[in-house]
């Protein structure tokens, strides 16, 4: 369990500087319609490197040998750390370092006519930030953990 641990918090810290980089870089005000083209490609590479590294680190801890079930379980046991920490990180971020994270969004979705402003009040929160971005990871996690079990089994079958 140290292993999934210690990935979920590297995953979180990765993620809360990318944000804070997002945000000095004007992803987040003056460059916002541009936004989604830079988060989503990060945030699947984020999730396949994290999750290759942590079950090889499982694996190579398990004597070089690791079975699928072995590796998706630490998969599914990282997801869980990873959904546990992202809150915290998410309101730090939010409530300390940019302010107008929600309301920048509202106001840009609004501008462009992408949803009514109640619609972007209801879509750009807090809480709802946390249940889709953890919807999001765990869909994503999954996705990669079968994959990269699939593979690191293959090599040492």
């Amino acid at each position: 369990m140290k292993t999934e641990i210690k990935f979920a918090l590297i995953f979180v810290i990765l993620s809360f500087i990318w944000n804070i980089i997002e945000y000095a870089a004007g992803l987040h005000s003056t460059h916002i319609s541009i936004h989604p083209y830079f988060v989503t490609p990060f945030f699947i590479i984020l999730t396949v490197v994290i999750y290759l590294l942590a079950i090889r680190e499982k694996r190579k801890n398990s004597g070089g040998q690791i079975t699928f079930s072995k590796a998706f379980m630490t998969g599914v046991m990282l997801t869980f750390f990873i959904i546990i920490l992202n809150p915290a990180f998410q309101y730090i971020y939010s409530e300390f370092i940019n302010t107008n994270f929600y309301s920048a969004f509202i106001q840009n979705d609004v501008a462009t006519g992408k949803l009514t402003r109640q619609d972007a009040e209801d879509y750009y929160n807090f809480k709802n930030f946390i249940v889709r971005g953890s919807v999001y990871r765990i869909i994503m996690s999954i996705s990669a953990t079968l994959i990269i079990a699939v593979f690191i089994k293959k090599k040492d079958a």
